[in-house]
């Protein structure tokens, strides 16, 4: 997969995640292509996310043999709950926009299964309803913002963006250092994320060494 990028000053949402880590990988290997920056940003969320984020850099640019950028961290934590999940994200944005840093940002998020895989993923109906129209209504806000908000994963499944990674050549070096986890703190493994992330690698018969 071959990210196209557009004119204007380049961005990238990086959550300490599966998704954003690949995406960094495939912007910024096409960025030093074409020689041009791209910038990472990244929310202060209480789950580690910068360190994490900052490790996910560091791994690409030694992958990539180049310089490891900063992590620009913006917007606000939020709260120890999961109501509030969404809040880094949009405050990060806002705060961006704000700066007037970049022209376009590219954001990590993947389409969600069937309601029938969805009930398979989490065994159950627990928050079935919750989780991904909180997502869907996150990406919708999106649209007015006065910015280009690039989310090429957004009609794959996770499945699908965690075999890219190991097609591309940065699986198993993201794998450790990645988690997905609703609940802020060591990863819970009951949420829809954590089992989101293990049925997705077991799909695709691979070892997740990370979300521990």
């Amino acid at each position: 997969m071959q990210i196209e990028l557009p004119k204007g000053r380049l961005g990238v949402m990086v959550s300490g995640g599966w998704d954003s880590a690949v995406l960094w990988y495939l912007v910024s290997k096409q960025a030093l292509a074409e020689g041009r920056e791209v910038l990472a940003f990244t929310a202060p969320k209480p789950d580690d996310s910068v360190e994490n984020t900052n490790a996910v850099l560091k791994t690409i640019a030694n992958f990539l043999q180049t310089d490891i950028p900063e992590t620009n961290v913006r917007g606000e934590s939020g709260q120890k709950d999961p109501d509030d999940y969404w809040l880094p994200g949009r405050s990060l944005l806002e705060e961006v926009i704000e700066n007037d840093e970049v022209d376009v940002m590219f954001i990590g998020g993947n389409k969600f299964p069937d309601r029938k895989t969805i009930s398979t993923i989490l065994a159950d109906r627990k928050n079935i309803e919750r989780w991904p129209t909180g997502e869907a209504r996150f990406f919708a806000e999106l649209n007015s913002l006065p910015i280009d908000v690039i989310s090429p994963f957004a009609d794959m499944l996770k499945d699908e963006i965690v075999k890219l990674g190991f097609d591309v050549g940065v699986g198993s070096l993201i794998s450790p250092l990645t988690r997905s986890c609703i609940i802020y703190g060591p990863p819970c493994g009951q949420c829809y994320w954590c089992k989101e992330r293990r049925w997705a690698f077991k799909q695709i018969g691979k070892n997740d060494r990370g979300n521990q």
